[in-house]
């Protein structure tokens, strides 16, 4: 699945959106050696909920992901793509 930064970059080639796709454990070792976080520290962006239990107190996504990179699409003044 391409992500939101390449297919961006695809419709814009806009330098700013260029990038590389690294596991998951290049950008945790990059938080442990800069920022000097223990492993099991998790930032505020980075917390974790169950979504069953989001679910159940009520909470809904106001626009799915989709929506988001469409709306993204027309900030840009790019054509969306497939």
């Amino acid at each position: 699945m391409r992500t939101f930064f390449s297919e961006t970059f695809r419709a814009t080639a806009d330098p700013r959106f260029r990038s590389i796709q690294l596991p998951p454990v290049f950008d945790r070792t990059r938080e442990i050696l800069q920022l000097k976080l223990s492993p099991v520290c998790h930032l505020l962006g980075t917390m974790r909920f169950s979504r069953d239990k989001l679910y159940l107190t009520g909470y809904r996504h106001r626009y799915g992901i989709l929506e988001a990179h469409k709306g993204a699409f027309e900030v840009l003044g790019c054509k969306e793509t497939a």
